[in-house]
């Protein structure tokens, strides 16, 4: 869990990064990028949670860079790798289709074919298992255990960072 922990905030804070070398209006604003990004608290539930979201703007804010730099095939194949999280990419993957940003979709055409094949060639019975996840999801989402009011507010992610400091409050 630490390692992740670590990872993650490696992952986001290469993305604040990134989006700072893409998006040139945050370049006058690099210390008020950085606080902004220290305090978010989607971030610290993220942290707190193990979520893969932040991996997920990485791909998205790298996305957004090579795709603003015109390198539309690299772009998609970045984009491909939200297949970890397909219904985020439908949207995208759709509009990008209706644009006919074909370099894109061919991008991402070819990592999310490789994904597959990876899965494939690592586990024959992986669809099926897929399947059983997606039709148990009703179950995951009723169960109790996780108290979303404690986790998803300022006071509940400054409670994970610091956990002992609001025990009285």
């Amino acid at each position: 869990a630490l390692i992740w922990t670590i990872l993650s905030t490696v992952a986001f804070a290469l993305a604040g990064w990134l989006m700072f070398l893409c998006h040139p209006p945050l370049r006058n604003h690099a210390w008020g990028l950085t606080v902004a990004m220290t305090a978010f608290v989607p971030w610290m539930i993220a942290l707190n949670m193990g979520q893969k979201s932040t991996w997920l703007l990485l791909i998205f804010v790298a996305t957004y860079g090579l795709f603003a730099r015109g390198k539309n095939f690299l772009a998609g194949m970045i984009f491909g790798l939200v297949a970890i999280k397909p219904q985020l990419g439908i949207v995208i993957g759709l509009a990008m289709l209706w644009q006919r940003q074909w370099a894109f979709a061919a991008g991402a055409a070819t990592t999310i074919s490789g994904l597959l094949l990876l899965a494939h060639g690592l586990d024959q019975t992986w669809l099926l298992q897929f399947v059983g996840v997606v039709k148990g999801m009703g179950d995951y989402t009723s169960t109790a255990g996780y108290q979303l009011h404690d986790s998803h507010s300022l006071v509940g992610g400054l409670r994970f960072v610091l956990p002992s400091a609001f025990d009285a409050w």
